[in-house]
């Protein structure tokens, strides 16, 4: 499978990719801005990628915006805590974006979040733990920090890189090369290693 661009997570000034989410469909809605994501290419399947950040407020933000749109209705594209995206009509890595089709840009749109749970931030890929899937697991990574927010407010972080030394230990070796299962224990590897890790060991290192 295809690499997946990953959110991003600006903290204390530095960009972490977001790899991990406590609940599905968070830390926001897509489609509650009325969006028709569609997958411009096998590196993007859900449509869009999202920036994040927490304030000085210690407010979870939605930082900035970029989502490729489909819409046959002709209306505008929707505002985001006011402000309307740059519309972009060509893009590098795809070329013309046409047709009811539209590749919007949100910028400093700085919205307000209320979202509830922990988020896992990461960056310093290692790359003898990459087993390519189309995600890293939070254990590919030579950091990563757990965040908890409570309705939209910060609430502690959490340092968890013996966590991902942990997890890098699970995977399996043949002749020293990582093995990945297969059939019905893919899924169930992946699950635990990509989609919720929360449930999968962390609180042991609380």
């Amino acid at each position: 499978m295809t690499a997946q661009s990953r959110d991003i997570f600006t903290y204390k000034k530095q960009k972490y990719n977001l790899s991990g989410e406590e609940y599905i469909d968070s830390p926001f809605d897509i489609y509650s801005f009325g969006f028709k994501p569609f997958s411009p290419a096998t590196s993007l399947h859900r449509g869009y990628i999202a920036s994040f950040a927490k304030n000085r407020n210690r407010q979870l933000i939605l930082r900035n915006l970029s989502v490729f749109h489909e819409d046959s209705s002709g209306q505008k594209a929707p505002k985001i805590n006011g402000k309307y995206p740059e519309i972009i009509e060509e893009v590098a890595w795809l070329g013309e974006v046409k047709g009811d089709r539209f590749y919007y840009e949100y910028k400093n749109v700085d919205l307000s979040l209320d979202y509830t749970g922990r988020l896992l931030i990461s960056e310093g890929r290692i790359g003898r733990s990459c087993i390519h899937k189309g995600l890293q697991s939070s254990a590919s990574y030579e950091t990563v920090i757990e965040l908890t927010f409570k309705n939209g407010l910060f609430i502690r972080k959490i340092n968890l890189f013996e966590m991902a030394l942990s997890l890098q230990d699970q995977v399996p070796l043949k002749n020293g090369q990582k093995v990945i299962p297969e059939g019905d224990a893919l899924w169930e590897w992946l699950y635990e290693q990509y989609c919720f890790p929360f449930e999968h060991g962390f609180d042991r290192f609380k």
